[in-house]
């Protein structure tokens, strides 16, 4: 799940995984994977005005790039054609952007048992066919205490029901970052830095602080990256030498 307020540039986050991944660039951090097919369901933004332009931007491999902005519920019979169409395809990774939209009119997006039939459903489709499922979701507009379930917009079934979330949020200095909040099966990626415009999107670096720190540092130069990275690895607590080497 990638979550946050509107505005915060989600949606260009999603079509630079997209782009990377289906031209078989490296993610910030890790190392180049063979160009992947990947499906993008957005019925927010128009495939011809909004979406295959920021793809081109971006250099995507678009033969790679299937997208559809039609909307369909989330149910039991759009399960099935799901499954064959990723499986006919050879999808990777599908981006629902965003989620909510397909949920229906007989989903209440505040009601938990709802929200984890539907995400049961998704997580279903993920094991079935093998491919990565990104969700994007809206964030509550006020919120008190810093828990995730307080955070997230409607059933905190939303995020206890995915494996991994990433928060996208701003600092009081104004910096964009996306921190990973949320992970079940491996440790917290790190914090990161990122900017959106005309200009296209860009990963802006390793983000040096908290996500509650109002005087942050984005890391640029190696040394910095360094030292970002180190106390990202250390903000747990003591870390064995054996381990960090």
């Amino acid at each position: 799940l990638i979550m946050g307020d509107g505005g915060y540039g989600k949606s260009w986050m999603t079509c630079a995984l997209a782009a990377d991944l289906s031209a078989g660039r490296a993610l910030p951090g890790q190392d180049p994977l063979p160009p992947q097919r990947v499906l993008m369901v957005s019925a927010e933004d128009g495939l011809s005005q909004v979406v295959k332009p920021k793809m081109e931007m971006l250099q995507a491999n678009m033969d790679n790039i299937q997208a559809s902005d039609q909307g369909f519920t989330l149910n039991g019979d759009a399960m099935v054609h799901l499954v064959r169409y990723i499986k006919d395809y050879d999808v990777a990774i599908a981006f629902f952007d965003p989620l909510v939209v397909y949920m229906g009119g007989k989903i209440d997006s505040y009601k938990a048992n709802e929200v984890r039939g539907m995400m049961n459903m998704l997580a279903a489709v993920a094991r079935d066919t093998e491919t990565a499922i990104v969700a994007v979701h809206h964030v509550r507009k006020s919120s008190e205490g810093s828990a995730l379930q307080h955070k997230v917009l409607g059933s905190a079934d939303f995020i206890n029901g995915v494996r991994s979330g990433l928060l996208v949020d701003v600092s009081k200095g104004g910096q964009r970052y996306m921190a990973h909040v949320k992970s079940n099966w491996a440790a917290n990626g790190a914090t990161l830095a990122y900017s959106f415009g005309q200009n296209g999107f860009a990963w802006d670096g390793l983000y040096d602080g908290s996500l509650h720190d109002d005087t942050p540092q984005v890391s640029l130069r190696p040394r910095g990256q360094v030292a970002a990275w180190l106390k990202v690895q250390l903000r747990d607590g003591p870390v064995s030498a054996v381990e960090m080497l």
